[in-house]
């Protein structure tokens, strides 16, 4: 149980590290308020309707295999979903428009 805490502690605190730079990169520096206070919104109603879903699944089914099947579903579902952003992202970059040339441009400003 000690190694699984470690390992645990290590990767959450990787996401939570990587996750403004992702937001960052994405959306650019004038967006990120808002980008972020989406994301804790839907991460937030998202993981408190989890639990009593897969309960109710639990106890309608008898098993856990069903809940564990819809739970890797909508982490595939979530992979999917990334695919364009990236996309999307790509094409702006060969056509100029990159998000991150952005941001340094308005970090330029406020430094200037």
């Amino acid at each position: 149980m000690f190694i699984y805490s470690i390992f645990c502690g290590i990767f959450t605190g990787i996401y939570n590290a990587i996750l403004c730079v992702a937001i960052l990169d994405c959306v650019g520096a004038e967006n990120i308020a808002q980008a972020f206070g989406f994301l804790i919104a839907f991460q937030g109603s998202f993981l408190s309707l989890g639990p009593p879903i897969a309960g109710w699944l639990r106890d309608t089914t008898g098993t856990f295999k069903l809940p564990l099947i819809v739970a890797g579903c909508f982490e595939i579902l979530g992979a999917l979903v990334s695919i364009p952003s990236a996309t999307v992202q790509k094409r702006e970059q060969e056509l100029g428009h990159n998000s991150e040339n952005e941001s340094i441009a308005v970090i330029g400003d406020v430094e200037t």
